[in-house]
């Protein structure tokens, strides 16, 4: 169970996002929160999501032996997460390196898909997969996709935010994800209507 006084940090000063609106592949408008993670966040606001991963994804960490990050946001929490943890800290991302590593094909809830690339894991690794948020689970579904090809076992998958039904196809297959918190948008404006375990 997540402590109150985590979830009072993180509900406040994610309701204070600003929204802004993307077009998607679609050509529709997809209403686009601009986070902490990407703005201005507070030290409290750091300190609640890293101890709020730890409570939510206490049994992954378990089984974990790094902690991989998905450029851009997911950058500015998994380094403290996986410092937190003593794990070390992974990196998947935009740079095409040209040499021996991981290809993923990316797609996201708005518009463009693009290319991650990853040099840093290793055989045998476990890694725990934090992302910023999960919308529609493209990245992370293509992201599992080239991880069970090349026989990695992940630990847990876990994100700050939870937003779509990325999560729910995630689980369809064969996946579990959490969520620490379900982000939506009433009247115009960010809002948390729940957290992980409510």
């Amino acid at each position: 169970m997540i402590p109150n006084s985590i979830k009072e940090i993180l509900k406040r000063d994610t309701e204070k996002s600003k929204v802004t609106e993307f077009e998607n592949d679609e050509g529709g408008s997809y209403p686009y929160v601009i986070l902490p993670l990407e703005s201005r966040a507070s030290p409290e606001y750091f300190e609640a999501v890293v101890e709020g991963l730890k409570y939510m994804m206490e049994d992954e960490i378990e089984r974990a032996n790094v902690v991989l990050g998905i450029e851009a946001k997911a950058f500015v929490v998994t380094p403290l997460l996986a410092k937190e943890l003593g794990l070390d800290w992974v990196a998947i991302r935009k740079r095409d390196y040209r040499m021996e590593q991981l290809v993923i094909e990316q797609n996201k809830a708005y518009k463009g898909a693009t290319k991650l690339y990853c040099v840093g894991l290793e055989k045998g690794d476990k890694p725990l997969i934090v992302e910023d948020m999960i919308s529609s689970g493209g990245t992370l579904t293509a992201t599992l996709e080239v991880l069970k090809k090349k026989n990695f076992e992940v630990a847990g998958i876990g994100s700050v935010y939870e937003r779509g039904d990325g999560i729910k196809r995630i689980k369809e297959a064969g996946y579990n994800a959490k969520g620490l918190m379900r982000l939506e948008i009433k009247n115009g404006k960010p809002h948390v209507p729940r957290f992980y375990g409510d």
